[in-house]
């Protein structure tokens, strides 16, 4: 069970180590680690309401890869990594 999640958060680093090289690659790859930690929080928060465990923890979750998506979306980010590289 802990493999998603592994890999989700490796993937998560690999991608913000890369953030200063910058590129298209690294932008979208932000956007696809925030839309999988969405998605997988929003599954988590489902099973553990049903099973009345539902602290609002994962609720944060979604918050955090809402935020990845739209500050990895905007104008300003896609300028800043399309700027020449030396």
């Amino acid at each position: 069970m802990a493999l998603p999640f592994g890999t989700l958060a490796a993937a998560a680093i690999v991608i913000a180590a890369k953030f200063t090289t910058g590129g298209h690659r690294v932008r979208r790859g932000a956007v696809v680690v925030g839309s999988l930690l969405i998605v997988v929080s929003s599954i988590i928060a489902g099973i553990a309401i049903s099973a009345k465990l539902y602290d609002g923890t994962w609720g944060i979750a979604v918050v955090v890869g809402a935020l990845v998506i739209v500050l990895s979306t905007g104008q300003d980010t896609r300028d800043w990594f399309d700027r020449p590289r030396p």
